[in-house]
């Protein structure tokens, strides 16, 4: 059984994390404490085996220590592959030479070969993350913070310019989610709720981060297309 067939079956040793928990197509990693900083990598790829087999050795390293979270999203239709990495709730681009653990992502990203158009990808992903609760959500337009929401509010939703569109937040009982956007492919509104302070949503082309904000951050990261 590979790796990717161990975590949707809740169960993976991933230099020395135990899976533990398993709901859906999610799998918690749990193991001792580090002070590693926060990331994510989501890869939208048609080959999610090999992938995961590629991320295994620099997961291994990233997060030692550390808790994640594997989840997988069976997408419909025609989407841009590709892999995304973000640290410490910011965007990092894995094809800048001098981005932390750039050569190893960008060597994955070559062997998969990525970027590319795909029909009927897997969306891939892979967090740290802690479990506090989340306050507030900050909304970024590229590294400018431009917003601030409470969770404590209502039902509500917000409507969020981009540079190629917008997007609406839903705010509802502690928990954030995308309900539309003008971007193509329109993955974010597959991706659900997040609630956990350090949890974050990202719309690419718009170029707009969510990251839920808490009194003890240690970060769950989402991508949206």
């Amino acid at each position: 059984m590979n790796r990717r067939s161990f975590l949707r079956n809740g169960g993976m040793l991933l230099g020395g994390m135990l899976a533990t928990q398993f709901t859906g197509r999610a799998a918690v990693l749990r193991t001792c404490r580090s002070d590693n900083d926060n990331f994510s990598i989501d890869l939208v790829t048609n080959r999610p085996a090999e992938a995961s087999e590629l991320l295994h050795p620099l997961l291994s390293a990233m997060a030692a220590g550390k808790r994640i979270v594997y989840r997988e999203f069976p997408l419909r239709g025609e989407h841009t592959g590709d892999l995304v990495f973000i640290r410490q709730g910011r965007l990092i681009d894995y094809r800048d030479g001098a981005a932390g653990y750039a050569d190893e992502l960008a060597g994955i990203a070559r062997r998969l070969e990525l970027p590319a158009t795909l029909l009927n990808p897997t969306l891939l992903r892979f967090a740290v993350g802690g479990g506090a609760s989340a306050t507030s959500a900050e909304i970024f337009q590229g590294p400018l913070l431009i917003g601030r929401v409470s969770l404590d509010e209502p039902r509500k939703t917000h409507r969020v310019e981009g540079s190629r569109g917008a997007i609406t937040l839903s705010v509802s009982e502690g928990a954030v989610r995308i309900v539309d956007a003008s971007c193509r492919h329109q993955t974010c509104l597959k991706m659900g709720a997040i609630r956990q302070a350090g949890e974050s949503l990202v719309c690419i082309p718009n170029r707009i981060r969510i990251t839920l904000a808490g009194s003890n951050e240690t970060g769950i990261d989402g991508i949206t297309h």
